[in-house]
């Protein structure tokens, strides 16, 4: 087997061909500038769609404007403290604690036993696993309010808006007002 010799030169050469041809490919022929002047899109520009399921049409719903939730910031001794921004500490040995996890438990064992309220599959797994995680971030040393709201409160107001008896309805306004009291 004859080896042949190297040449460095060539190889740096062969290189910056398929680099060339790389980028030729990737090039867009023509490119159309965005006037900086022009307006951002607002939502009632989005076009409202709807979809059909099960027989009802429904409109789709527009996802609401992202919250900003920095991470928690860790110390670099394991000793130290944890910063948390836009924190809330929960005493979670208070009367309206109890009550608030009284009332969850009832309202997430009512959503479980009643098949014939319309919040029901999918839905009613995303709403129980979120109000599961809002409860266990209630006992941390420093809950972040915005994952409060996140996963206490906006389930909780769909709950009682939607809530398909009268039963899951009212107690999701009862936890409500209990989470509220809590965090004032």
């Amino acid at each position: 087997m004859a080896w042949q010799s190297y040449d460095g030169g060539q190889v740096a050469r062969d290189m910056s061909e398929r680099r060339r041809k790389t980028v030729a490919a990737i090039t867009p022929v023509q490119l159309s500038a965005v006037p900086l002047t022009a307006a951002a899109p607002t939502l009632a520009a989005v076009p409202r769609f709807s979809a059909t399921h099960s027989g009802k049409t429904e409109p789709v719903p527009v996802p609401p404007a992202p919250q900003a939730i920095i991470p928690t910031m860790y110390p670099a001794e394991p000793g130290g403290a944890v910063v948390v921004q836009n924190q809330i500490t929960i005493n979670i040995h208070s009367t309206e604690f109890r009550e608030l996890n009284r009332t969850l438990n009832e309202l997430l064992q009512e959503m479980r036993r009643s098949r014939s309220n319309e919040i029901a599959g999918e839905v009613r797994d995303q709403l129980t696993a979120e109000i599961t995680a809002g409860r266990t971030l209630l006992t941390a040393p420093k809950a972040h309010r915005n994952w409060i709201d996140l996963l206490l409160v906006k389930p909780l107001k769909y709950i009682a808006e939607k809530g398909g008896s009268a039963v899951i309805g009212k107690l999701a306004t009862a936890a409500l007002e209990w989470l509220f009291r809590l965090l004032s």
